[in-house]
């Protein structure tokens, strides 16, 4: 499990400017000026989704990559434990597994629009089902 100095440095970053929802769903922004800064490719950007996997409290956590393409997509990582979460993938052009989606949004509105979607959808799931840590 050895990993290039760079890249823990790139971790270190995501610990310190992730966020968290007022129901527990963490998020970072990995935007095309972070990538260069930490030399990234978009499958290490993508691949920092476990980073935010062990955080007590947070069942649902979610990176958006920006692709820096012309039409400004921005690819979204959705995980989570035990609530399933690929209907609000559907809901943004992806699909996936119960606990592991992906999806495609534009912009900061669709961001913050999944976002809202998560952090409802597991509050709804912490405030019927006991046992999620």
């Amino acid at each position: 499990y050895l990993e290039a100095f760079e890249y823990l440095k790139f971790k270190a970053y995501v610990y310190e400017k992730m966020q968290i929802t007022e129901n527990g769903v963490a998020y970072i922004i990995v935007d095309k000026q972070m990538q260069e800064r930490f030399n990234l490719t978009l499958e290490q950007a993508s691949a920092c989704v476990g980073t935010l996997d062990s955080i007590r409290g947070c069942i649902c956590w979610a990176v958006f990559i920006e692709n820096g393409d012309e039409q400004q997509t921005i690819r979204v990582r959705l995980r989570s434990r035990f609530v399933h979460i690929n209907s609000i993938a559907e809901k943004y052009r992806g699909g996936g597994h119960a606990c592991a989606s992906g999806a495609t949004v534009y912009g900061m509105d669709e961001i913050q629009a999944l976002l809202r979607d998560a952090d409802s959808h597991v509050k709804a799931y912490k405030e019927t089902h006991e046992g999620w840590l």
